[in-house]
């Protein structure tokens, strides 16, 4: 009897699941919302590029995997802010670790930025740093020619600078608001 699963079979599946958590990610409304949809969407970028023979990409995903769970519990634990903090350079190492060029370059630098964001508390920062992380995850994607993490990006990147100036139209609108005094 054959197998009905194949690694392709498999890189597609991982693929689809990591594309629509990571695109849906922006939409979300809260810190904790965003992240955790971005935890769902590391795992399975991570077997989604093992599928595939990406390795550096796959182990800097597994190490993400680590860093957004603490940094969803980092602002009420101190060890855990540490502790996401502290993974930021392991990230740096993956780059030396797993050289194959430019696209280890590429996925270390996306996922810094996308760590850094992730510490942070101010929603304003998080949505830039991740726009800025899916920069360089875009140009990975398009040299390692994974079309589905490709895809997932561009609509990532666009819906999260659209929800960016969204917010920030609104807290303009917000500002200028001239409230009504009553007599």
């Amino acid at each position: 009897m054959t197998s009905f699963i194949t690694s392709e079979t498999l890189a597609l599946l991982t693929g689809g699941i990591a594309f629509l958590t990571l695109v849906s990610s922006p939409l979300m409304r809260s810190r904790s919302a965003i992240l955790m949809l971005q935890l769902c969407a590391t795992v399975f970028f991570a077997l989604h590029y093992a599928c595939i023979g990406v390795m550096a990409a796959c182990v800097v995903n597994l190490i993400c995997t680590i860093q957004t769970m603490a940094a969803i519990l980092a602002p009420e634990s101190r060890k855990l802010n540490a502790i996401g903090w502290a993974l930021i350079p392991v990230i740096m190492a993956t780059a030396i670790i797993f050289w194959v060029g430019p696209v280890s370059i590429l996925s270390s630098l996306a996922t810094i930025a996308l760590a850094v964001g992730r510490m942070q508390t101010d929603e304003y920062k998080l949505r830039f740093l991740i726009i800025i992380g899916g920069g360089f995850w875009i140009a990975h994607d398009y040299i390692v020619e994974s079309w589905i993490a490709l895809s997932a990006d561009i609509l990532t990147f666009a819906i999260g600078v659209g929800m960016l100036v969204s917010m920030m139209l609104a807290d303009q609108q917000k500002s200028r608001a001239v409230p009504v005094r009553v007599r």
